[in-house]
């Protein structure tokens, strides 16, 4: 094992996260302010771009990737609504966005968590309110929506029994096949 290179951080690295959209790149991910994505080559360490993904949401979750790692998705503000942004990671660049559905579920509609199906072809998204949940089903070929489901009280409540921002379950994960949802690693959504 040996040290293939080093990254330099700043007042700010504990408001970093580090992954692997594929084996060859390595992403360091800001997650205050203005946010951005630094992509180094695997092994040089070579900067290959960076990528300005916007301001930082309410609810903290990690980017979620495609299988392969083609795209990753991520929430962002664009002034207090929230909208879901996919980024094409061969060419560094926004591939497309999504914006959350109008729904009459009492208050503003925050993101809570991201899930790409094994397929790569659609995208999950909880979407809270300030009293009730719904998991909504995008088509990534088309961005529109293919299904949803409503929850009556937050979904994270609804399987874990608790609502703190500070929990650390992977909020939404696909089974293989894209046939169900697990949610907060406890509830199972078919």
């Amino acid at each position: 094992q040996e040290i293939i290179g080093n990254i330099e951080m700043n007042e700010r690295s504990d408001w970093l996260s580090i992954g692997f959209s594929r084996p060859d790149m390595l992403l360091v991910m800001e997650h205050w302010g203005e946010r951005q994505i630094h992509a180094y080559e695997i092994p040089s360490m070579e900067l290959l771009y960076t990528i300005p993904i916007g301001r930082e949401t309410w609810n903290k979750f990690p980017p979620v990737f495609s299988p392969g790692g083609k795209y990753l998705a991520w929430t962002y503000r664009q002034f207090i609504a929230e909208m879901i942004a996919i980024y094409d990671m061969d060419r560094g660049e926004l591939a497309g966005s999504m914006t959350l559905p109008e729904y009459d579920i009492h208050g503003q509609l925050r993101l809570h968590g991201l899930a790409f199906s094994p397929d790569g072809t659609e995208l999950a998204a909880i979407v809270d309110s300030w009293e009730c949940s719904k998991v909504v089903i995008y088509s990534m070929a088309t961005g529109e929506i293919t299904d949803h489901m409503t929850f009556p009280k937050k979904l994270q409540t609804v399987v874990t029994g608790q609502n703190s921002p500070w929990a650390s379950y992977n909020p939404l994960v696909f089974f293989p096949k894209n046939q169900r949802l697990l949610a907060f690693e406890h509830g199972v959504i078919d």
